[in-house]
Parts: C-alpha cells; sequence; structure tokens
C-alpha cells in the first residue's frame, strides 16, 4: 500500500426517518470502525488499515444496523426508515470522493402512546417511555447481537418484519414465528416450555388458525364469512409474537 493510499478514509453514511426515532441514542461497537448515531443520520468511520469497506463490511454493518432498528420497533411499533446514502473516501489533502448507494429497509407500524402514573405524593410509580426505553435498548442490542449470526434468530425477526411490510397476510407471517420456534426445540410443547411462551402462542394460533379472518392461514377452510381482524386483535398478535420474538432471544442469550 502506497503512502497516498494510507492517507485515504473511508465511511459509510445511513439515512433514517424520523429522526426521533431512538428516544435515547445507542452505542454500536465495530471492530473495524467507529460508529457515530446523531439525529436522522448514522456514519461509520472505517479503520485506515481496513480499507474499501464495500461490499463485505458495508453489507455487515447494514445488516446489524437493520436487526438494531427492527429490534427496536419489537417495543416502540414506531414506523421507520433506514438506507445507505452514500459511501465515501477522503484523503488528507481534503479531497472527496463519493459513490452512491441504495438499500432501504422500510417498515410501517403504529405508534403507542405515552403514560406515567404517580402516588398521591407526586412521585412517579411507573413510566411507559422510561421502561419502554428500557426494553427496546435491551431488545435491540439481542436483535442486533444475534439477528445474523443465529439462523432461527433472524428468521423469527424476518417474519415480524414481513408481517409489518404485509399486513394482509399478517397472520400468516406472524405464525411463520411459532413454526420456526417448534423447529428449533423440537415440539409445540417444548418451545413454550423452554421460553416460558404458552399463552403467547395459544393467542397468536387462536388467530391465525381458528379465526375467521382474511390475514389468517386457513382462509378456504372456514364455512363462515371471513372477515378483517380488528385492531384489538391484530394487537394481540402482534403483542404475542413479539414476546415469543424477545423470550427466544433472552434465551439465546443466557445459554452462549
Amino acid at each position: 500500500m502506497t503512502t497516498e493510499e494510507n492517507q485515504l478514509q473511508w465511511f459509510i453514511e445511513w439515512a433514517y426517518s424520523p429522526k426521533d426515532f431512538f428516544e435515547e441514542l445507542p452505542q454500536i461497537q465495530h471492530e473495524h470502525c467507529q460508529l457515530s448515531i446523531e439525529p436522522g443520520k448514522i456514519i461509520a468511520k472505517i479503520e485506515p488499515a481496513y480499507g474499501d469497506p464495500r461490499p463485505a463490511l458495508r453489507d455487515q454493518l447494514h445488516a446489524k444496523l437493520e436487526h438494531l432498528f427492527i429490534g427496536i420497533q419489537l417495543v416502540s411499533t414506531k414506523a421507520f426508515s433506514l438506507a445507505v446514502s452514500s459511501v465515501y473516501n477522503q484523503r488528507s489533502t481534503g479531497e472527496r470522493n463519493c459513490f452512491v448507494e441504495v438499500a432501504n429497509l422500510v417498515c410501517v407500524a403504529s405508534v403507542s402512546a405515552d403514560y406515567k402514573i404517580t402516588d398521591k405524593d407526586g412521585k412517579v410509580i411507573a413510566d411507559s417511555r422510561a421502561e419502554r426505553t428500557e426494553r427496546a435498548t435491551s431488545v435491540a442490542d439481542l436483535a442486533a447481537k444475534y439477528g445474523r449470526s443465529d439462523a432461527v434468530a433472524g428468521k423469527i425477526l424476518q417474519s415480524h418484519r414481513n408481517a409489518v411490510d404485509d399486513p394482509d397476510n399478517s397472520l400468516i407471517h406472524l405464525y411463520e414465528i411459532c413454526d420456526a420456534l417448534r423447529k428449533c426445540f423440537g415440539s409445540e410443547r417444548e418451545a413454550q416450555k423452554k421460553l416460558d411462551i404458552k399463552q403467547a402462542w395459544k393467542q397468536l394460533g387462536r388467530l391465525a388458525n381458528n379465526e375467521p379472518l382474511r390475514q389468517g392461514r386457513h382462509r378456504g377452510r372456514t364455512l363462515t364469512e371471513l372477515r378483517d381482524a380488528t385492531k384489538a386483535e391484530l394487537d394481540t398478535a402482534f403483542t404475542s409474537a413479539q414476546a415469543m420474538i424477545e423470550r427466544y432471544l433472552k434465551h439465546l442469550d443466557s445459554t452462549s
């Protein structure tokens, strides 16, 4: 490598929205770069010794960020978009070469309301935003950690994403989480026992398999007229699926 090439610094930049997607900006570590997150933008400063990050490191980092966003969405239910906006290098002289990139991730979901509960003296005894932020950070860290390295984690996170992106078939996608966990643990009973998800499994199974819903799995097998799932039913299905994913990620972390 020449002296000039040694002076070449590579960067990868992502744009995301909304700018307030993170209630608290996370810290992300990676061995080959420094990652900084600010509202609406993420920048990776690549170690000079690594060189050109395309495509391997770029794709690796994008997958890590993708799972981080999906992990937070499991808790916050915020809509978001994430895209690699550019890869560029810069010399010590200030000369910059930019390379336009396109790698989008778009998810759509509803936003939950915040609340605080205080006692008679005004002391906060429950804060939904604080509790959600803490939980979101924990789940997002696990999703980013295992979403790429563990096949089952990657599968169930992808199924949740598909359910959000494809609402007409949302219950089909969500029930894939049950299928993946059943296969992973060898049986439905063992999966429910290991992860303590019997009630969540039951609720999701009823909506996906038994109710005459257009978003369900057995649309052609019911003798009654199909109907759209209510908001309450979809909320129950997503909450059940999210609980199952979270339990699996925590199980994975505790046994690794």
